[in-house]
């Protein structure tokens, strides 16, 4: 993607994109095999943004090799990940370029227990080396070894009805337990952080790799899922995470700081192919909202409609 200048968007209102991106992209994936490599330049097109583009990332690299085998009751996952980032800048901090290469094997188990328990095992071990430059607050070539034990009890009970709907109530406990050792190390994947239900029960809430969520913690919730025969349903999940120790990784504006997170309530109405709602909120026991979403699509066979409103409070430390 490129324009012969900034506001060629939008003066012709062929796009309101504000950053382009050019990426080339290797993708094979079999049963146990996954192979992904790509690379991508971005250019930003934004006002507040074009007079320092050689202080953002511009050229980035990412690589992934992943193999997994059965073993007994369980599955081993082996891997080896490698990613860089470049700034054309060359000052201090503000111009750092990473690269880093990485392996890390995870085993996974489940077993079915006496009334239905689902009873759900993970241990996951990854170490980490990095070569940094232009950044001084930083090792030229830092290092890090991390590992995570989980235990996962579920209780799905579900029910269905004479005219064919479907309930499903589902209580879950997790315990997770992480612990690294090593270097600091800068962090250029995990800067958004978000709490939803999709990483309710994940073992770290950052979305990259160089921030991690440490210590002993627990990772509780309640969902209910109903849909009937014509298409039409509704689901809820209701949650939180408890730590032995407070946590300052966190903004607290992402409901995840402190030895106690937000409560988490999210749910989804649908009314087949023609509505689906969404919603979720972050909130304290006092009952104020860190954040609320909710995301409307209304489709049918001649028009489409979707919006959405969201309300964030400020992530200050």
């Amino acid at each position: 993607e490129a324009v012969s200048d900034e506001a060629y968007l939008v003066d012709y209102d062929y796009s309101d994109k504000d950053r382009l991106r050019t990426e080339g992209r290797i993708l094979k994936v079999s049963r146990d095999k996954l192979f992904r490599a790509s690379l991508t330049d971005y250019t930003t097109l934004r006002e507040g943004e074009v007079a320092i583009e050689d202080r953002l990332p511009s050229l980035v690299t990412d690589l992934v090799l992943e193999r997994r085998y059965r073993i007994g009751p369980g599955e081993l996952r082996l891997g080896l990940d490698a990613a860089s980032i470049f700034r054309a800048s060359d000052i201090d901090q503000l111009g750092r370029d990473t690269a880093e290469i990485g392996l890390n094997a995870d085993w996974f188990s489940s077993d079915i227990l006496g009334p239905g328990l689902v009873w759900q095992n993970r241990a996951r071990l990854a170490g980490t080396f990095y070569a940094v430059e232009q950044d001084s607050r930083f090792d030229a070539t830092p290092m890090r070894l991390a590992g995570t034990l989980a235990t996962e009890l579920r209780l799905p009970l579900q029910r269905t009805g004479a005219a064919g709907t479907h309930h499903l109530i589902e209580p879950v406990v997790q315990l997770a337990y992480t612990r690294q050792n090593g270097d600091t190390v800068p962090n250029e994947d995990s800067q958004l952080v978000e709490f939803d239900e999709g990483n309710l029960y994940a073992l770290s809430r950052f979305p990259g790799d160089d921030a991690i969520e440490t210590g002993l913690r627990a990772n509780v919730g309640i969902s209910y899922t109903g849909y009937n025969t014509d298409g039409t349903g509704i689901g809820l999940t209701f949650g939180r995470i408890l730590r032995t120790e407070a946590v300052k990784a966190f903004f607290p504006g992402t409901g995840l700081a402190g030895d106690r997170s937000d409560w988490l309530l999210a749910g989804r109405l649908s009314f087949g192919a023609m509505l689906d709602l969404t919603a979720r909120s972050v909130f304290n026991a006092g009952f104020d909202t860190k954040k609320t979403e909710t995301r409307l699509a209304l489709r049918t066979d001649r028009f489409g409609l979707e919006g959405a409103y969201v309300w964030l409070d400020g992530e200050r430390r």
